[in-house]
């Protein structure tokens, strides 16, 4: 042994590499879902996040945990990709109870917006 250590062989680049390229992508989608129009044959968003506000106040109305607990999951899981890929490094913090009663509320009113939509005006509203 000579006390030297061997460059290793570009795989810390490689990882830089990805992790740039998972991040561009992750900025590009995000970019994607806050600029593109919806149209009742296209989403800009899949899963339960896709659905719109009346299946959402139906679970409401159900009582059905499972079902809200899977919108609430989705909704951080979209706010947290936002503060992981905005531009600006604003971030949104809001807890499972403040989703919940923000999508209660805004979906009430709402009844034919996606849920996606509802969640993008969330981050309007909080981002800072």
């Amino acid at each position: 042994m000579t006390g030297k250590t061997e460059p290793m062989s570009g795989h810390h680049s490689a990882r830089s590499s990805r992790r740039r390229v998972r991040r561009t992508l992750a900025n590009v989608l995000l970019l994607a879902a806050f600029t593109q129009p919806v149209s009742a044959d296209a989403t800009i968003a899949s899963g339960i996040g896709a659905r719109d506000c009346m299946a959402f106040n139906a679970a409401l109305e159900k009582e059905s945990e499972l079902a809200i607990d899977a919108y609430v999951a989705w909704s951080q899981g979209f706010i947290s990709a936002f503060n992981w890929a905005n531009v600006k490094q604003l971030s949104v913090r809001i807890d499972a109870a403040g989703v919940l009663n923000w999508l209660g509320q805004y979906c009430a009113a709402n009844p034919r917006v996606r849920v996606f939509q509802a969640v993008q005006e969330i981050i309007r509203l909080n981002a800072r």
